[in-house]
């Protein structure tokens, strides 16, 4: 795939794109695609990239913007689809589709209310209060014409939920067409500065004494500044404040700062180079992000990856990385007060420093760079012209068929349950077998290591044979591919995901006479109000509580509507645990997440219940070790004429408490559990018990116990995660 990227910044100019945009790239570059960029730059040839970057020089608005048009409109022709970056999209867009090219948008503010507040059509209001309320023609002719342009794009991503929600809900943008797709980290952690930061500050000719804030941004007037310099008048007089970036209010701010009688303690750093950051980051006591808008800050992660504790406003995207009293404070916007409230406690308080700063870093999971840029790159292939080789249906081509023999095929065999299962089949001699998965540049790579396979094969030109026929059939498909994110948000990317391209797998399974073996979900039952029955009549009747859910239940409601459950199986796995999902981020098992918490702070943390009939960690789960998952799979491989859908669990609900207590038994220690409240986010749709019934299975002919959890946590963890190696 050929990606054409557009960037309002770009290195060395500071902004969240100018370290969004390279890390995208040569990530796009390590998969295999080939990129270009089109940027606003300061510097006319930008150096040292491993792909083409046009610099759009800075200049009066109207002119860049046109100079900006034409090259994207020479250059879009040379590639498949084009990624904009900016808000003010308008010609970008238009420049792609005069070239007949594909545009995605990702949104990282209401272009709409930012050109309005910069030109003062809507009396300073804040981009919450702009949505819906009528300010005349102006405003309303800049809505409508970003209006147009999205409506001319084949996806927006949006960076937070947040501002997902805006062209939703404000321009009437179909749902299914704008995903959330965080900002991506890819940058310095905690442990690459080495100065500590009475060093960094030695190194940045900063004097000792003072307690520095720091705040990073481009200076425009909804950053906050402002607001940071009233709040300093409240604070004492050895607490200064460095201001890193550069923009419109780079004059008046500090002349603010001397009518505040605090530019002694001010100092406005201008526009930091990149490599220097870290550095400045380290050399602060806090983090101060006072703005009225932020899509979802890069910078915030950045601080949170580095260990600096953070104070910063409560708008927007903000509190989807800073949650309050957890892992940072959260003030009203336009607040000195309050703002000089919580900076005073958090100065105050190194043990509450201290906790916000492991917080921080335990939540960076959901920023990976691995995560959110393949999420990014699906959705550019999606919008990508494909080849009319790919097309559903009609004969096969004339080309010759590919030369992948497997007798096996296993999607998502790098996965957690793939990886063991590849490894069962190996135990029985079996190597015929071609991997397919994403394996993306996380750790997951590293599931396959010791493992023997004939060939790995990436889903895309995967998915794209089967359609056109050109792969040999194998003697068993068993498809464990899915995005298995329970709180992934974007339905349209997980009916892709999870339905449509199982069903093309099942089809063609079908059609060549392939055993086709498929992974479900305990999710399909929902909050298990009509029990836990694997019963075809209930099936129908089951409401998932996640979109996750969902779109595993659609897959089972077509097999079961079309005819085919009978030809196929499929495994509700219920709650899997064990060795392979150290990759798997937040999506681990609480027995992995339990078994670093001990290791670093000697206790486990369980969720308080939000149901009167349990008690706080007496929630129930049907936990099954991934070996007796894996057992129970192969056993569906292996009997060919057994078909239809299956719970995958034990039969047997035990609650969090006794698992934490069986993890700690295995590292031979005494218990030590703290209870902490759920995520509000969470509440309305947590599990708070699941049993699978296991008598269809059963009657079916499968006859093998299953693992106690005591054993199965004492195998995991002695066997697998001492050592590092689960």
């Amino acid at each position: 795939m050929r990606i054409l990227i557009t960037s309002p910044v770009f290195p060395p100019d500071l902004g969240g794109p100018s370290v969004y945009v390279p890390s995208l790239a040569e990530f796009l570059i390590e998969r295999g695609h080939q990129v270009g960029v089109v940027a606003f730059c300061s510097v006319p040839e930008p150096q040292g990239k491993g792909y083409p970057v046009i610099a759009i020089p800075r200049g009066p608005l109207p002119v860049r913007y046109l100079k900006a048009f034409w090259r994207v409109l020479r250059e879009a022709g040379a590639y498949d689809v084009v990624y904009v970056q900016e808000h003010l999209a308008l010609l970008h867009v238009l420049a792609a589709r005069l070239r007949g090219r594909p545009a995605v948008i990702r949104i990282m503010v209401d272009g709409s209310w930012e050109i309005s507040h910069r030109k003062g059509w809507i009396g300073g209001d804040d981009i919450v209060t702009y949505q819906g309320k009528d300010y005349g023609w102006k405003v309303s002719l800049t809505r409508r014409l970003q209006r147009l342009w999205w409506g001319w794009c084949h996806r927006l991503i949006a960076c937070s939920e947040f501002l997902r929600r805006i062209p939703i809900e404000s321009y009437g943008v179909p749902e299914d067409k704008v995903r959330r797709i965080y900002n991506a980290y890819h940058g310095p952690r905690q442990e690459d500065v080495s100065q500590t930061p009475a060093e960094a500050r030695a190194a940045l000719e900063l004097p000792e004494g003072p307690r520095y804030l720091l705040s990073i941004c481009r200076l425009m007037v909804w950053k906050g500044i402002d607001v940071i310099l009233r709040a300093l008048c409240e604070l004492p007089e050895d607490v200064h404040l460095l201001v890193a970036g550069d923009g419109d209010m780079e004059e008046a701010w500090p002349k603010l700062a001397e009518e505040l009688g605090v530019a002694g303690r001010v100092r406005f750093l201008g526009n930091v180079p990149y490599e220097r950051i870290p550095l400045t980051i380290r050399s602060a006591e806090l983090f101060v992000l006072a703005s009225e808008y932020e899509g979802l800050s890069h910078t915030l992660l950045e601080v949170s990856a580095l260990g600096t504790p953070i104070v910063c406003t409560s708008i927007c995207g903000n509190p989807e990385v800073v949650e309050e009293g957890v892992n940072g404070l959260l003030v009203p916007a336009k607040s000195p007060h309050e703002l000089a409230d919580a900076i005073s406690k958090l100065l105050s308080d190194k043990d509450l420093q201290r906790k916000f700063v492991q917080a921080g870093l335990e939540r960076m999971d959901r920023f990976a760079r691995s995560t959110t840029l393949s999420e990014v790159e699906r959705t550019l292939e999606y919008a990508a012209p494909r080849p009319a080789s790919s097309r559903v249906g009609g004969a096969p081509p004339r080309g010759r068929i590919i030369e992948v023999s497997a007798r096996i095929i296993v999607t998502g065999g790098a996965g957690f349950i793939g990886r063991n299962l590849v490894e069962a089949l190996n135990q029985r001699g079996e190597e015929s077998i071609l991997v397919v998965d994403s394996l993306g540049s996380d750790e997951k790579w590293k599931n396959l290591v010791g493992l023997t396979f004939e060939d790995y094969m990436d889903r895309r030109p995967f998915l794209s044979r089967v359609l056109s026929r050109e792969l040999e059939p194998p003697r068993t498909l068993i498809h464990l591919g899915a995005c298995s994110t329970t709180t992934e948000v974007d339905t349209s990317y997980l009916m892709e995901n999870n339905y449509r391209y199982s069903r093309l797998l099942c089809e063609w399974c079908l059609e060549r006479d392939i055993r086709f073996v498929y992974a479900s979900s305990g999710a399909t039952y929902g909050d298990g109000s009509l029990g836990y029955s694997d019963d075809d009549e209930l099936t129908p009747k089951l409401r998932p509580l996640n979109m996750y859910g969902f779109s595993k239940h659609l897959f089972d409601l077509w097999a079961l509507r079309s005819g085919h459950l009978g030809e196929i199986a499929g495994l509700k796995y219920f709650n899997v645990y064990g060795p392979g999902e150290a990759h798997k981020g937040e999506m681990r098992s609480v027995v992995h997440k339990a078994f670093g918490w001990i290791q670093e702070a000697g206790r486990v943390g369980l969720f308080r219940s939000n149901h009167p009939d349990y008690a706080d960690g007496e929630q129930k789960r049907d936990f099954i070790y991934v070996k007796d998952a894996v057992a129970a799979t192969l056993w569906m491989h292996d009997h060919p004429e057994v078909g239809g859908l299956y719970n995958c669990g034990t039969g047997q609900a035990r609650t969090w408490v006794d698992l934490a207590r069986a993890v700690f038994a295995a590292m031979d220690l005494e218990p030590q559990i703290d209870f902490v409240d759920m995520p509000a986010e969470l509440a309305s749709k947590y599990q708070n018990f699941t049993q699978a019934e296991m008598a269809k299975l059963r009657e079916a002919g499968y006859e093998q116990p299953f693992t106690s959890l005591e054993e199965g946590v004492r195998d995991y963890v002695q066997s697998h995660l001492t050592g590092d190696q689960g």
